[in-house]
């Protein structure tokens, strides 16, 4: 009886483990009709191996990769599988990645290029670096399904940008930095109303910023910096409400600032600086008060600086050096609290340096090359904080008063008469006058100054002593 019982359960245990292994099979072969009913669409693998064997021909590309979307694929290129069939949507070329399909020196882009029905991304990272190359004119057939174009850094990049870009409607992205490109900025760019990022930098554009860029309602990045571009900046750009950053620095534009420019209220970068921008700074850039980084500087722009500095709270950085300002720093830039960086230098700026800017907690402060004149107003936390972060050279008419600090400046001390025992902080700073450095008419104005304050002074005490006596 014991005997059957153990033949039973082991015939049980054998039954139960080749229904588990036969349950493993199945699925393994479910597994395989499944893989190998999936295929790459053979019109676009023919046409990735064309694209390949011109980028690169030192490999055999369909050796090496006979399912480029399969299980070895190389990272950069992305497949998206629809029923059993893998699309290409993603072709990365150069070492952006790590095994990225690199190019070789006599890198083409080959026409079977725009057989790609699903792609999202194209991108050439320094690929053509030694023999000269143009942007294919065929690549505005790519369709609407194409979301970011990118050219950068591809030394041997020349011509201009093709029209056709103009046609990739669907476009969100379009990257074209760091090559050698020519010519001018296509109006016909200013079809990409889906775009978000606009990037032509660092190459040799030239020709007037198309005033057809201000219909890219969705633009949020737009660079057009380090190239040849001239002409004023279009009043149409106030329309990109949606624009965080503007940068077309280190051009040749010219012409005053739009007051358009102030509309941009969701802006956090703004960077002209480089140009030959001129006029006075508009007031209505008072409403940005989401900016960050403003950089006007070497621009040969003159007028006084205007007092709009209270409303803009988010500055971070601030260089308005080198654009030929005149008359007083306004107090009102001791009100943008989260300033870290601020440079005035290289201007004609004169009076005295406001109080108020040593209340910031700034990482660094240039006001070198000036006509500023006066004791600083500066407290010794202070100075020691900044450091040689703190710039003030070339303003003959500053001084100090070593009595109050434990340390030397680079700077005139201040004649005693000026001080009468007390601390720079004590100093009246808004009422006292501005006058021109080192002279006879600066000491005599000063002396006045606090004579008539002293003796004011010590006609109330005398008045007060007075009336306490009477009464």
């Amino acid at each position: 009886m014991t005997q059957s019982l153990l033949s039973a359960s082991w015939l049980q245990s054998l039954f139960q483990i080749y229904a588990v292994a036969l349950w493993l099979i199945i699925l393994y072969t479910k597994s395989s009709l499944a893989q190998d009913a999936t295929i790459t669409d053979e019109r676009e693998k023919q046409a990735f191996y064309d694209v390949m064997g011109a980028l690169n021909h030192d490999w055999d590309w369909k050796t090496l990769l006979p399912d480029p979307c399969g299980v070895n694929a190389i990272k950069g290129i992305n497949c998206d599988l629809e029923g059993n069939t893998f699309y290409f949507t993603d072709l990365n070329f150069g070492p952006t990645y790590d095994n990225t399909p690199a190019c070789s020196f006599n890198a083409t882009i080959h026409p079977s290029i725009v057989k790609f029905t699903r792609l999202r991304t194209l991108s050439f990272y320094n690929c053509f670096t030694q023999e000269n190359r143009t942007i294919p004119v065929e690549l505005g057939r790519l369709g609407s399904t194409l979301l970011s174009l990118t050219f950068r850094l591809n030394a041997a990049l020349i011509g201009s940008i093709p029209i056709e870009l103009g046609n990739l409607d669907g476009l969100e992205r379009l990257v074209i930095s760091q090559n050698k490109l020519q010519g001018s900025i296509p109006a016909e760019l200013g079809n990409l109303t889906n775009l978000k990022q606009l990037v032509v930098s660092r190459n040799d554009v030239g020709g007037a910023i198309p005033s057809q860029i201000g219909s890219l309602k969705n633009l949020v990045v737009l660079d057009l910096s380090h190239n040849l571009l001239s002409g004023a900046i279009p009043v149409d750009l106030g329309s990109l409400s949606s624009l965080q950053m503007l940068d077309v620095s280190y051009n040749h534009l010219y012409g005053a600032i739009p007051d358009e420019i102030g509309r941009l209220g969701a802006l956090t970068l703004l960077d002209l600086s480089h140009n030959m921008l001129r006029g006075s700074l508009p007031l209505s850039m008072e409403n940005l008060q989401q900016l960050q980084q403003l950089f006007l500087n070497n621009n040969p722009l003159g007028g006084r600086l205007p007092d709009f500095w209270s409303g803009m709270r988010n500055l971070v950085s601030v260089d308005l050096s080198d654009s030929n300002y005149v008359g007083f720093i306004p107090e009102s830039i001791g009100q943008a609290t989260k300033l870290k960086y601020l440079g005035l230098s290289g201007n004609k700026l004169t009076g005295s340096i406001p109080s108020q800017l040593g209340f910031l907690l700034l990482s660094e402060m240039n006001l070198s090359q000036n006509s500023l004149s006066g004791p600083i107003p500066f407290s010794a936390t202070f100075l020691r904080r900044l450091g040689s972060n703190l710039k003030l050279s070339n303003n003959s008419g500053l001084c100090y008063d070593p009595a109050n600090f434990n340390f030397t400046l680079d700077l005139n001390t201040c004649p005693p008469t000026s001080w009468l025992g007390g601390s720079v902080q004590e100093m009246p700073s808004t009422s006292s006058p501005n006058v021109a450095p080192n002279s006879n008419l600066a000491v005599k104005v000063y002396l006045d100054w606090f004579g008539a304050t002293f003796s004011g002074c010590l006609s109330v005490i005398i008045l007060s002593e007075r009336l306490f006596l009477e009464a």
